[in-house]
């Protein structure tokens, strides 16, 4: 998995969590995630923010703005790229 794979499933997650009701996110056990209901969920790229790394602008509801940056420390035996640290 690189970054952009990451970033990937981080946004389709961070999408189906918004997407839930407050019952949706009590059955499953994650009812401190109710805040993210109706989010809006954008790449860096998506969302216009001049930077060379990958992450995720998120917009709460209430106004709240969150940018999560995603920087791969290092990678796993198998990698695509083969490149321990």
């Amino acid at each position: 998995m690189d970054e952009i794979d990451f970033e990937a499933a981080l946004k389709g997650i961070t999408e189906q969590i918004a997407a839930f009701d407050e019952d949706d996110l009590e059955d499953i056990g994650l009812p401190q995630a109710v805040p993210l209901i109706g989010a809006t969920v954008l790449t860096y790229e998506e969302a216009g923010v001049l930077t060379l790394n990958r992450g995720l602008v998120v917009r709460l509801p209430n106004g709240d703005v969150f940018q999560v940056t995603i920087v791969q420390a290092a990678r796993g035996e198998g990698s695509a790229n083969g490149v321990t640290l």
